[in-house]
């Protein structure tokens, strides 16, 4: 689920998750009533903030939302682990996406530029 999230995301979300710390919202959360500034999921992370806390986890299958799941990952497995996994996985689209671009001065058949007359 996760990994169909991070498809979606614009090249400057993948920045800010690339850049950006994040964390575990539950667990850094705890039993506080407030949200603190500082803290921010994958998705908070990922839209610069502009999501809110609702439209992050999902109401109507909140737990397939990629914030829930993002949860369950990071307690299974390890918050660095999972941190990691989600770089890993967004520097992997950037490579595909840079390979299967069309390189400038190429033509489509990927031959070399025929001459002109």
């Amino acid at each position: 689920m996760i990994g169909h999230y991070l498809l979606t995301l614009t090249p400057e979300q993948e920045a800010r998750v690339l850049t950006q710390p994040f964390q575990r919202l539950l667990q850094s959360r705890g039993a506080a009533p407030e949200l603190p500034r500082d803290c921010r999921c994958l998705v908070l992370t990922a839209t610069d903030g502009a999501a809110m806390f609702w439209s992050c986890w999902g109401l109507e299958n909140w737990q397939a939302s990629p914030g829930y799941r993002y949860e369950d990952l990071a307690q299974r497995f390890g918050e660095a682990r999972v941190n990691a996994a989600i770089r890993n996985r967004i520097l992997a689209h950037q490579a595909r996406r840079a390979l299967t671009a069309p390189r400038s001065g190429m033509p489509v058949g990927g031959g070399p530029p025929s001459e002109e007359l």
